[in-house]
């Protein structure tokens, strides 16, 4: 019997019998040598690869991909979270205004001083005394821990910086109104949502830690032991932290908001004395300049006789701010009036200059720096003994005016003028502007209000359990003053790291957010709707003309009766057309 033996070809050929796609693998039949049948004649079969083979290659496909998937995620979360230091350095331009900010960078990082202080230093705190003197209660040193002048400055800030582009463009040599109008009407919608969204949600946060006891020590609060009196807790701060007609002070600390997080209680204050700033620039958008500014000097003189502090302090920062644009136009003008006539400084003078301007400047920063960092006595009667016995401070608190006895600390009237001295001493002197201009400030600045949001509830759950290991680590040394520097050298290695990167965190995805779910939200609100406002023609008197403002495409028409000019966006006249209607570009 003849055996046919099978051997598999290794070429492979597409078949035209069968559809494509398919392929057919020839055969090629192979004689044996003889008839007879034995166990060598038989070829060995040859088989195609093992299911098990091809199993083991795609289970290592899948696992290579599903590596590479969970590299790419955590590509993605490192990127996220990872700490400023690991972004590299940022080139940034220094803008005018951005020696406010890191004022406001470098205060909050003194509030947060302050409630550290508690921990570490809760001995220390009150004012200088002759029977205890101690180095960290020095009038200007306890500058550093003494959170109610950073809040007298937080609010002088913020008067500056909402008004100086409202103020800059009625400046303007010929100002637009619309322009006026429309900023101011951004500002005010947008203000409540840039202030409230981080605020609410981190309150909602913090509730949740009542409820966890995650908490150290866990307070005990009766509202926070069931969900619904906690979101009733959460409802009643949001409605009572909105409404900017209830001052609620001197006692703000009552409030529902301040109640979940007692730093928390600035923010209503903060968003009212925003409004009035708004107010204030609406009703004087349409003044001359001089007429402006007097009538800003009235109104700070009226709070200051009544005795609202946080009016005058953010009536203040206007004044400021007007101050600052009025030195820089005249220095412009001065420019343009005598261009290349004025004779060069000689480097000689240029020099004298510097050090007389650095001279006085230090001379009037010394008292300013004293009376800011005056003690500081929340609620307490005038004759608490922990004013402490430092020249001036008595004599200041005997001539403090009858309105403004019983305000909070943020509001002590010497306290507040010193703070509208130091924002305009730092305004005018270049020096001191550039320690708030210096990258560690404008990181401060960067993170400011994140930082001071954030740090209570990161000292609740995170620090007071680290601090009370670190003073079971350095119970053992005697030493009073080694023992204080060990704890400090461990808290600022160990939590400060973590607090700057939550509050970095919170400014990315709290701070920033809200501010870009303000202006998408602002974008939402107003449009799909035509709606025009009627300006009348201050520039040209005698000609009847009206400009509606088309708020939708940003285009200025001027409707022309009687057959007068139409003038375009640049002020010039040009001949009427055959139309009526003119149609200006605002730019």
């Amino acid at each position: 019997m003849q055996w046919l033996n099978w051997k598999v070809s290794g070429a492979v050929s597409r078949s035209r019998e069968f559809n494509t796609g398919h392929e057919a693998v020839p055969l090629i039949v192979v004689e044996p040598p003889d008839d007879d049948l034995e166990s060598g004649d038989i070829a060995s079969p040859k088989t195609l690869p093992h299911a098990n083979s091809s199993f083991s290659d795609t289970s290592q496909s899948q696992l290579s991909a599903l590596f590479n998937t969970l590299v790419r995620i955590l590509s993605y979360v490192w990127i996220a979270l990872r700490p400023r230091i690991f972004s590299g350095p940022q080139d940034r331009q220094l803008g005018p205004t951005d020696w406010l900010s890191g004022v406001r960078g470098v205060a909050s990082l003194f509030v947060m001083f302050s409630h550290i202080r508690v921990n570490l230093f809760g001995d220390v705190g009150h004012g200088w005394s002759s029977e205890h003197p101690r180095f960290l209660e020095l009038p200007i040193i306890r500058l550093a821990y003494s959170g109610g002048a950073m809040v007298t400055l937080f609010f002088i800030v913020s008067g500056y910086a909402l008004s100086y582009r409202t103020l800059s463009l009625m400046r303007e040599r010929t100002p637009d109104h619309f322009k006026i109008f429309k900023s101011l009407a951004s500002s005010v919608f947008r203000r409540a949502i840039r202030l409230y969204i981080p605020v609410f949600v981190l309150a909602f946060i913090q509730l949740w830690t009542l409820y966890f006891r995650l908490q150290a020590p866990p307070p005990s609060e009766p509202r926070a032991s069931t969900v619904l009196s906690l979101l009733g807790w959460w409802i009643e701060a949001v409605a009572n932290a909105l409404n900017p007609f209830d001052r609620n002070l001197p006692a703000a600390f009552n409030a529902p908001l301040a109640k979940i997080e007692m730093v928390w209680w600035t923010i209503p204050t903060e968003y009212r004395g925003s409004l009035v700033v708004f107010v204030v620039l609406l009703v004087l958008s349409q003044t001359r300049n001089l007429v402006r500014s007097l009538a800003l000097v009235t109104y700070l003189l009226w709070a200051t006789y009544i005795g609202q502090w946080e009016i005058f302090l953010f009536t203040a920062g206007i004044v400021c701010c007007d101050l600052h644009l009025s030195r820089q136009s005249r220095a412009t003008k001065a420019a343009l009036t005598l261009g290349d006539e004025t004779p060069a400084a000689t480097p000689s003078r240029k020099g004298w200059k510097v050090v007389i301007n650095l001279c006085l400047s230090s001379l009037a920063l010394v008292p300013t720096l004293y009376i800011l960092g005056a003690p500081e006595g929340w609620m307490v009667p005038d004759d608490w003994p922990g004013y402490g016995d430092a020249p001036f401070y008595h004599t200041l608190r005997i001539w403090t005016p009858q309105s403004w006895k019983g305000n909070t600390v943020a509001g002590d009237f010497w306290r507040c003028l010193a703070a509208v001295a130091f924002i305009l001493l730092v305004d005018n002197t270049r020096f001191l502007r550039r320690l708030f201009e210096f990258p560690l400030s404008q990181y401060l600045a960067d993170i400011s209000f994140s930082l001071y949001l954030l740090h209570p509830i990161t000292l609740k759950c995170i620090g007071n359990r680290m601090f009370s290991h670190i003073d079971r680590w350095v119970d053992g040394v005697s030493n009073y003053w080694l023992k204080q520097f060990l704890r400090v050298v461990l808290v600022s290695i160990l939590f400060g790291p973590i607090l700057f990167w939550v509050s970095e965190l919170g400014a990315t995805y709290l701070d920033q957010m809200s501010v870009k779910f303000a202006k998408w939200a602002e974008s939402k609100f107003r449009s799909g709707r035509e709606t025009a406002i009627a300006l009348p023609d201050t520039d040209n008197a005698t000609t009847d003309q009206s400009r509606w403002v088309n708020t939708n495409e940003n285009v200025e028409v001027v409707q022309v009766r009687h057959g007068q000019d139409i003038g375009d966006a640049d002020g010039h006249h040009q001949p009427s057309p055959s139309s009526d209607v003119g149609t200006n570009r605002l730019q």
